[in-house]
């Protein structure tokens, strides 16, 4: 996925881990890191005590 930001093309570099069956976590957060370029983010989902989703974004 990427993204034009003046002259420039933007990729979006997603750092982390989804376990099987959330991908879609992972899709919907690489969408937001798009739309919003200068964007820092870290999303950590448990569940069952387990984690399962580890994602970080971060604007160098």
């Amino acid at each position: 996925m990427t993204v034009r930001f003046g002259d420039y093309t933007v990729v979006p570099v997603i750092e982390g881990t989804a376990a099987p069956g959330f991908g879609q976590v992972r899709d919907a957060f690489e969408i937001v890191a798009v739309r919003e370029p200068g964007l820092e983010a870290q999303l950590a989902v448990y569940k069952d005590g387990r984690q399962v989703v580890d994602l970080d974004r971060a604007v160098w």
